[in-house]
């Protein structure tokens, strides 16, 4: 197979992948719904003109609500918001997929890499899960991933050098770190340091450096239309002194998961440092495996270091490289085997990855599962596979929407600017209403929210009409402890059911800001 055929079956896997979570324009999950549906609130808050940071809390970034917006605008319907948005991403990866892989690696080895990377962006499963957990929450993490394994391969020299050669290079490099700035900014300094990195490497130096330039004119552009970086890393800050803190035998726990993973990697950078015995190199399968594993204590998920992958591709090219280099003196036969080994180390992540993207394709396609119970989330379906999970929890949560829904239309509150003091608001989104502004885009406690750090209540509930106190939810125990004196201060209950308390802004509060 040569270099065309490689970027035409990269871009075809692409497409297919794109197409089977786009045409069904319907989500189905099985598992993290509190996760998923603050993602359709952050889509829908976006519709409503609502701009991340400015009028809302999230230390998540603005592409982590683009891109479900984007999802929604095309298909029209929240529960095509992220596989929508997904397949378009898939789509506009492609050319820089293509340009990275095809331009730098033997075809087995591009091929092999491009596959499994498109797959782990397409596929509705949360690294490291059971096939039953499909899911697109925390969808973020695994576009962090592929963007950061794109630009550990650019370490390599690409084949045929170019003058827009660099161009592309640098663009691809800055558009690879925007993203990641803009998406979660957990993967940003790991993606800047890398490219810092390459400054010092006499060949693609021009490169890192324009990239470098491109990256700070760039932001100075969304900023110009955003007016929000401040308050970006001022939430980012708050959230840090939540949940920023990792206990030491964490990091152990996390190398025994992926304990395979860095064995075939340690093999692949051992026998490409026995050949080259570059100190750089050290450094980059060293960044490969650290950095990988910082991250990876970041993220919900114990399993999927891909920087790994990258830095096994990039020894096992370094490899081919060498032997050819050498002459038929100076060959290893050993090393001929790397694409084959390299095929092995990705091949369950393959199989595993296409059976999730192919689940869920036929599950959105027969109408699986069941509606969330409110009209807008219609075509936002769960249901239980093969595994008991939390014991029916998710279910009886669901089972409070239509309900609270139904509360609102029994006491004649007039339901505009609802929050619900819970981890996720699924009435914004789920019954077309305008959203409060001031408040957070989700709460959880003990990652973003504590009883030490915390939006002041004056803020949060500043532009709010209605709160709504679940008695079935995921932290309401302790955000009511923090938020409901002043609850019982400001607003008055307007009724109350078995499964929500529902209270309205008191006469001579006035009206929401």
């Amino acid at each position: 197979m040569n270099a065309r055929n490689t970027a035409f079956s990269i871009a075809g896997l692409s497409l297919v992948c794109a197409l089977l979570l786009a045409l069904p324009a319907r989500t189905v999950t099985s598992a993290y719904v509190n996760d998923l549906l603050l993602f359709l609130d952050g889509a829908h808050r976006i519709a409503w003109g609502q701009v991340p940071n400015r009028d809302f809390h999230t230390a998540l970034g603005l592409l982590a609500y683009y891109i479900p917006a984007a999802g929604l605008w095309i298909s029209g319907e929240l529960g095509g918001a992220l596989p929508v948005g997904m397949g378009l991403l898939i789509v506009l990866f492609i050319p820089i997929m293509v340009h990275v892989l095809v331009g730098r690696l033997r075809p087995v080895l591009a091929l092999a890499l491009g596959a499994f990377l498109v797959l782990v962006l397409a596929a509705p499963i949360n690294l490291g899960d059971s096939l039953s957990s499909v899911t697109f929450a925390m969808y973020y993490n695994r576009i962090g991933w592929v963007a950061l394994a794109l630009l550990a391969v650019m370490y390599l020299r690409p084949v045929q050098a170019s003058r827009l050669g660099l161009w592309l290079d640098a663009a691809v490099a800055a558009i690879l770190v925007l993203v990641l700035i803009y998406l979660k900014i957990t993967y940003a300094p790991v993606a800047i340091a890398f490219v810092v990195f390459m400054l010092l490497d006499k060949q693609q130096w021009r490169w890192a450096a324009l990239s470098l330039a491109l990256i700070a004119v760039a932001m100075l552009v969304v900023e110009l239309f955003w007016h929000g970086t401040w308050l970006y890393v001022q939430d980012l800050l708050e959230t840090a002194k939540v949940s920023g803190q990792r206990d030491p035998a964490g990091y152990v726990y996390a190398v025994l998961r992926n304990l395979p993973d860095f064995l075939v990697f340690g093999v692949f950078a051992g026998m490409a440092l026995a050949r080259t015995r570059s100190w750089r190199d050290g450094l980059f399968y060293l960044f490969c495996s650290v950095a990988g594993l910082l991250i990876l204590m970041q993220n919900a998920h114990g399993w999927g270091i891909i920087t790994l992958f990258a830095g096994a591709a990039v020894a096992g090219e370094t490899l081919l490289r060498r032997r050819e280099q050498a002459g038929v003196a100076g060959r290893w036969a050993v090393d001929a085997g790397a694409p084959l080994l390299f095929v092995l180390m990705v091949l369950p992540g393959l199989g595993n990855h296409t059976i999730a993207v192919v689940s869920h394709f036929s599950m959105a396609v027969s109408g699986w599962g069941q509606p969330l119970g409110l009209a807008g989330l219609d075509q936002v379906r769960f249901g239980r596979l093969w595994s008991p999970g939390d014991n029916g929890f998710t279910e009886k949560y669901i089972g409070t929407f239509a309900p609270g829904a139904e509360a609102l239309a029994q006491f004649g509150v007039v339901p505009e600017r609802v929050l619900v003091l819970d981890f996720a608001n699924p009435f914004s989104a789920g019954l077309n209403i305008q959203p409060p502004s001031g408040d957070l885009s989700w709460m959880h406690w003990g990652r973003n929210i504590n009883k030490a750090v915390f939006v002041p209540p004056e803020q949060l509930f500043a532009d709010v009409g209605v709160v709504m106190v679940p008695t079935i939810g995921i932290n309401v125990g302790q955000l009511e402890g923090l938020y409901g004196p002043f609850i019982t201060q400001n607003f008055v209950l307007a009724g109350q059911t078995d499964l929500w308390r529902i209270f309205v802004r008191a006469p001579g509060q006035g009206e929401p800001s």
